[in-house]
């Protein structure tokens, strides 16, 4: 992709250098392409349909991720281009999304669907935080939009799941559980979030093992990397009235 950026002109070269393949892509045009750049509107109408043949690298909040085959269309319409990623490996499992920017602006504005299916939990935390204690699956829904290269213009939302896995050991829990007694294998989590001014914020976080789930709200500020969270244990409903009193004990606050 590197290689034929620059018939796009030099701001197309900017856009593509986060981007790196390790093998040339297959690559499909059809279309124009106006070289004017200097004119107020231009008359470019292009399709590119781009089928990946060796895995991509893109570092997002500055972590190397990689994507396994990256196959999509990219269409350049005056100055706003629309990627729609078809699909996608990541982490054994799936990426799929659209990403609509707007050209005219620097840095590019954009607004992006964001979509990533039973992806390997281990591999994604060993990749993001070097932390490979947990296990599950990931899956994820999020509509974003802000600047590109600025992750404090960031805004947006959606939901994230974790199932069939044992998440008891990721780092705010582990020093939580061994107090909680009958909470021993948390298997699954749930939580809708927000995010703006590097803000991810949950109202509804919940995490559960068989008896007790632990449920709270909280903000992570991913530009400066602290964690401010709020949670309680309440006792799941085959249990909840003999173990009610014990679920109001524990209420935690984590900070980090």
């Amino acid at each position: 992709v590197q290689e034929v950026a620059p018939v796009m002109g030099p701001k197309f070269v900017e856009y593509t250098k986060p981007y790196h393949f390790s093998r040339p892509s297959l690559v499909h045009a059809n279309g124009k392409v106006d070289l004017q750049s200097e004119k107020k509107d231009l008359s470019t109408d292009l399709v590119v349909e781009v089928e990946g043949k060796s895995p991509m690298d893109w570092t997002i909040f500055h972590v190397p991720y990689s994507f396994d085959n990256p196959n999509g269309v990219l269409t350049f319409k005056n100055r706003r281009l629309t990627v729609n990623m078809k699909q996608c490996g990541f982490y054994d499992g799936s990426m799929t999304g659209v990403l609509d920017m707007d050209l005219r602006e620097n840095p590019a504005a954009y607004t992006m669907d964001l979509n990533l299916g039973q992806v390997n939990f281990k591999k994604f935390m060993v990749r993001t935080w070097h932390y490979d204690k947990s296990n599950g699956e990931l899956t994820v829904q999020s509509r974003l939009s802000g600047k590109i290269g600025r992750m404090e213009t960031m805004t947006g939302g959606g939901e994230v799941k974790i199932e069939n896995g044992d998440i008891t050991a990721i780092p705010f829990l582990g020093a939580l559980t061994p107090l909680i007694p009958g909470f021993s294998v948390a298997d699954a989590a749930h939580g809708h979030f927000t995010v703006a001014k590097g803000v991810i914020h949950t109202e509804d976080m919940n995490i559960s093992s068989e008896i007790f789930a632990l449920i709270g709200n909280g903000n992570y500020n991913f530009i400066t990397d602290r964690l401010n969270l709020d949670m309680r244990v309440n006792a799941n409903a085959i249990f909840g009235i003999p173990l009610y009193p014990l679920s109001k004990i524990f209420e935690f606050h984590a900070s980090g």
